[in-house]
């Protein structure tokens, strides 16, 4: 089993430790599965370069939202600023599309 996971954050202090997790599990070549997507996560300048060069449709990313379908559910981050000092960026959980 692979776990990719959107980093978290670095050190105790500092605006990165209000940031939650997006975890996507995917066993071999089955499809991935979301476990964890809290409201607000840090996300790295080479992940979201990975989404946008991406030719799997179930991973996107227009330079604004990144839309992440998995198995179990399909979520959306609105990208809201960058992370003071480090190639990494704030993103919002967006509500789930009907």
């Amino acid at each position: 089993m692979t776990e990719l996971q959107l980093p978290e954050g670095v050190g105790a202090h500092g605006p990165w430790t209000s940031a939650g997790e997006l975890t996507i599990l995917q066993e071999g070549d089955g499809p991935p599965v979301i476990t964890q997507a809290d409201p607000r996560i840090m996300a790295s300048a080479e992940v979201l370069d990975e989404l946008r060069r991406s030719d799997d449709p179930r991973f996107t990313f227009d330079g604004e939202v990144f839309r992440i379908e998995a198995a179990n559910r399909t979520v959306r981050y609105r990208v809201t600023e960058q992370v003071p000092g480090m190639r990494a960026y704030f993103a919002n959980l967006l509500p789930e599309e009907p």
